[in-house]
């Protein structure tokens, strides 16, 4: 009879064994997916970041070709002043 109790112990242990890696496959399966839905989500957190970024950068830009701009017209009405001034 110990025999078969030792053979019985044997095979519960081995069927917990196999019921146990099974379970970590399952769990190495989610987590994988769950890793690659993290990658994604940074992925697209980085994008949009960069995205404000240039936005930001596309205002700043136009605010300094603006200011440009206007500065480059006030020289001109400046010379011209300057000019209608020295012909006098």
């Amino acid at each position: 009879m110990p025999e078969y109790e030792e053979a019985a112990a044997k095979a519960q242990s081995e069927y917990d064994g196999a019921v146990a890696l099974r379970k970590l496959g399952a769990d190495r399966v989610d987590l994988e997916r769950l890793l690659a839905w993290s990658s994604y989500n940074d992925d697209e957190r980085r994008l949009s970041d960069e995205e404000a970024r240039e936005a930001a950068a596309r205002e700043t830009l136009k605010s300094a070709s603006k200011e440009a701009r206007e500065a480059t017209e006030e020289q001109t009405k400046l010379e011209t002043q300057r000019k209608a001034a020295a012909a006098e």
